[in-house]
């Protein structure tokens, strides 16, 4: 096996992976980065975040998904 130490299907994997990570900042266009809620009301829970210190934009996963798909149907229609 390749040894790299990582679990494939990981909670970091997926993250990395997430084809949301990068997508920009609808507040300062910085690429956002999908990580995982630890607070105790939303444990496990994905969210988008700003790295920018100066905005740190935030973005539930679920309701930037909605988002899209609500764009996309018009989009269509």
């Amino acid at each position: 096996m390749g040894g790299g130490g990582e679990i494939v299907g990981s909670k970091a994997t997926l993250e990395k992976n997430c084809p949301w990570n990068g997508s920009p900042c609808k507040r300062c266009d910085v690429g956002r980065v999908v990580r995982t809620s630890q607070q105790p009301h939303s444990f496990g829970e994905k969210f988008l975040s700003c790295p920018n210190p100066k905005c740190r934009g935030f973005q539930w996963m679920k309701d930037a998904l909605k988002e899209s798909i609500e764009q996309q149907t018009q989009r269509t229609t």
